[in-house]
């Protein structure tokens, strides 16, 4: 875990509601000691938050963190993968805003085994074969009306409603090998900003499940199987929709 503290410098604006946040990590190096490998990194944040005259501001700071692996005599080399697996961000006065990530970390080492030759009588043949497959999945466009916030957008037209950002994340939840193919679990976080009036700023959450199956009839039932999901596009759109209390307001289509 990782966390600090900005104070907004004081060419920038009050906080008057955040908006969206978000975080990248970056790593920085790694440091052999006696005994024990360091690997050391930048997460690297950015809140868009609504300030005191409603203009949208953006405010980007860092944070450090470092992680120590133990390591013996066999040790060659290693390398590390980083995500964020957890992050929170709020604004902790006017002027100042709190935030702290939960940085996941794989850690590769290699070592080097000495084994002593054996003979078996008989000749040994080594066979290797790599298997690459990129399937890409695509999701169907499908409407999602804005169930948090329709109390809001009740009774207003989609003419009053304006997109002004898109974003989202993708993660693969789980992935199993069933009878020659692979079955992908897909969550995916959708969201946008719009403007209400010309004026209010209104942040949209859905949260989107899917799965996928892609054939894999030579893999065999003691296979591991790993995936990862990467989101390319959002579109949102606005339309005009009716519930069915008779009750016309505006929806969006992610």
């Amino acid at each position: 875990d990782t966390a600090c503290d900005f104070y907004l410098p004081d060419y920038m604006g009050d906080i008057k509601r955040i908006i969206h946040y978000s975080a990248a990590v970056f790593p920085a190096g790694q440091y052999e000691n006696d005994g024990e490998i360091s690997f050391s990194g930048v997460v690297a944040y950015s809140v868009i938050y609504l300030d005191g005259e409603n203009r949208l501001q953006e405010a980007s700071f860092t944070s450090d963190f470092e992680l120590i692996c133990p390591i013996d005599e066999k040790f060659v080399q290693a390398s590390s993968k980083n995500d964020i697996s957890a992050l929170a961000v709020r604004a902790a006065g006017a002027r100042k805003i709190s935030a702290k990530a939960s940085v996941s970390t794989d850690v590769y080492i290699l070592e080097k085994i000495v084994i002593p030759p054996v003979d078996f009588g008989i000749p040994l043949e080594k066979r290797t074969r790599s298997i690459k497959i990129h399937a890409p999945e695509y999701i169907e466009p499908r409407e999602v009306e804005y169930a948090e916030r329709g109390r809001l957008l009740g009774g207003i037209g989609a003419e009053e409603v304006e997109s002004v950002m898109s974003f989202g994340k993708a993660r693969i939840t789980d992935a199993k090998l069933e009878d020659g193919k692979i079955r992908l679990l897909c969550e995916i976080n959708a969201g946008c900003l719009v403007r209400v009036l010309g004026e209010e700023y209104i942040r949209i959450d859905k949260p989107i499940s899917t799965e996928a199956f892609l054939d894999c009839p030579e893999a065999r039932a003691d296979c591991d199987v790993s995936a990862e999901a990467k989101l390319t596009s959002i579109s949102v759109g606005i339309t005009n929709d009716v519930n069915e209390e008779g009750e016309a307001g505006a929806s969006g289509v992610f």
